[in-house]
């Protein structure tokens, strides 16, 4: 049966710990892809791009699993290329990117024209704020969440349905402790109807399709990942 978030110490260690598994489960195999295509003389020229849906709170800001709050923790994911030898390393970059734009970036790089409309751009040249958006199901008490970073100064507002909203500066405060929506007032505005402006641009979502029931354990499955409470 699934268990709701761990509240014991040695419960929310071990669910560290658990985690910590995971990520070097992965590792591990990820380094065999990787071995076998060098062996297969295959890795020099073959573009790698390594990325990640969200992340996960082992207990930051009293949360844990990727609840739909958008906080760093599970929407700053990693994001690691590889270019092929004949392109010259980039080294680390800090700039801001969203997962939108990675399609965009992959037919760039292969000379394909994008189709249009589209949302993403080609990095570092962004023609759009970074978005994070959490509108799930209404099973979650807290509301849908929306957020946008402002790339130039790292402050992060987000925008919640029930009016609970937040802003913080990722540079001073990254582990988003201290919410300034109060102090800072106008900023949050500002950024908030940036946020609507652009929201407004984008196409409208595609009608909703008729549900159906689901099944005992496919409840249950989507219980234990974090999906349902």
């Amino acid at each position: 049966a699934a268990k709701g978030p761990p509240t014991d110490p040695q419960e929310i260690r071990e669910a560290n710990r658990l985690y910590d598994g995971e990520i070097r489960y992965m590792d591990e195999h990820v380094g065999r892809l990787l071995d076998h295509l060098k062996t297969a003389g295959l890795f020099d020229n073959t573009w790698i791009i390594m990325t990640a849906d969200h992340g996960e709170l082992l207990g930051e800001h009293g949360e844990f699993f990727h609840e739909n709050t958008p906080y760093q923790e599970v929407t700053h994911v990693p994001l690691l290329i590889k270019e092929p030898v004949a392109d010259p390393p980039t080294g680390r970059s800090n700039a801001w990117i969203q997962l939108v734009d990675l399609f965009t970036m992959i037919l760039h790089r292969l000379d394909i024209q994008p189709p249009t409309p589209i949302q993403g751009s080609v990095p570092p040249s962004l023609a759009h704020p970074i978005i994070i958006e959490s509108q799930v199901s209404p099973m979650f008490a807290n509301g849908d969440w929306v957020s946008i970073i402002d790339r130039d100064t790292s402050m992060k507002f987000v925008w919640n349905s029930l009016g609970n909203h937040l802003l913080f500066d990722l540079n001073a405060d990254p582990d988003e402790n201290q919410n300034l929506v109060t102090t800072q007032g106008g900023l949050a505005q500002s950024l908030g109807q940036t946020l609507q402006t652009y929201l407004a641009q984008l196409p409208p979502p595609p009608q909703a399709t008729a549900s159906r029931s689901l099944s005992k354990e496919m409840l249950e499955s989507l219980r234990s990942l974090g999906y349902l409470k």
